[in-house]
């Protein structure tokens, strides 16, 4: 089984013109506490929107891996945007 829980990669957002995150990395493993931290204002909500599908990013993609015991299937869900 795939130790990710969510993979984001070059992953870039922005508002209008302004980009606020610009080709980010990131992963959380499964059964592990993750942290995301940082000053007020500089996109820690907006990761999160974009990791639930509540945004669009400009690029990149996002990947949850979900694993149902019952069934012993791995689904994975990923939301990936091109910019058209």
């Amino acid at each position: 089984m795939d130790e990710n829980l969510i993979s984001i990669n070059k992953l870039s957002f922005g508002y209008g013109k302004e980009l606020l995150h610009k080709d980010i990395n990131m992963q959380f493993n499964r059964g592990k506490v993750s942290a995301i931290m940082g000053g007020s204002g500089c996109g820690k909500t907006t990761i999160l929107r974009l990791i639930g599908g509540q945004l669009k990013p400009n690029s990149g993609n996002v990947n949850v891996y979900l694993f149902m015991k019952m069934w012993h299937f791995q689904c994975v869900n990923t939301l990936t945007y091109l910019k058209m």
